[in-house]
């Protein structure tokens, strides 16, 4: 046991001094520094904790991905926006089948109250076999603009193509509904 002038040291009063000097004012350093002069076991701490310091305040290397990495990772972003867009896609046509629903069940119960069963049959046959060909004709157009299309301009091109075909079965829809009011009042 280190002494000094036959008193005991406080060794455990410099060891945390000495491990936490920035909380040392100049008197303290001063104290410590003349405690490590004559103390053997402190010397020894002040001097592994400033090389732990100098440890600690090293930069750490950084690791390198795994090879290939930055490759899957990029596929796999891509990946999820292509599956984020599939989904955008089927949302809007699935808002779109739904609105052209209801554009029809409205027309329906406003024709079929106006009309009789003949003209009813008869028109509702000649509209079904209309609408299949329009449908195989808007299928074709759609499979042959996909197919030259960018995914980025795809939805851009769909919502458009949507909406015009919205309108145009909005107008068809009024403008039979006028024709079947007209045919009314003449006979």
């Amino acid at each position: 046991m280190n002494s000094m002038k036959g008193k005991p040291m406080n060794h455990k009063k410099f060891e945390q001094m000495i491990l936490t000097p920035e909380a040392l004012t100049a008197e303290e350093r001063e104290e410590v520094d003349r405690h490590i002069a004559t103390c053997e076991s402190c010397r020894k701490l002040s001097l592994q904790w400033q090389k732990a310091s100098r440890m600690l305040n090293q930069p750490l290397p950084m690791a390198a991905p795994a090879p290939g990495f930055s490759a899957r990772f990029a596929q796999s972003i891509e990946k999820r926006k292509e599956a984020e867009q599939q989904k955008q896609v089927r949302s809007f046509i699935t808002i779109l089948v739904i609105s052209l629903l209801a554009a029809v069940l409205i027309f329906a119960v406003i024709y079929y109250s106006t009309n009789s069963l003949e003209t009813i049959i008869k028109n509702t046959a000649n509209a079904s076999a209309q609408m299949l060909f329009l449908w195989e004709s808007l299928k074709a157009i759609i499979s042959t603009v996909t197919g030259f299309l960018p995914t980025v301009l795809l939805i851009p091109f769909l919502l458009t193509a949507a909406s015009a075909m919205l309108t145009l079965t909005l107008l068809w829809l009024v403008s039979i509904w006028k024709l079947t009011l007209q045919k009314e009042t003449v006979q």
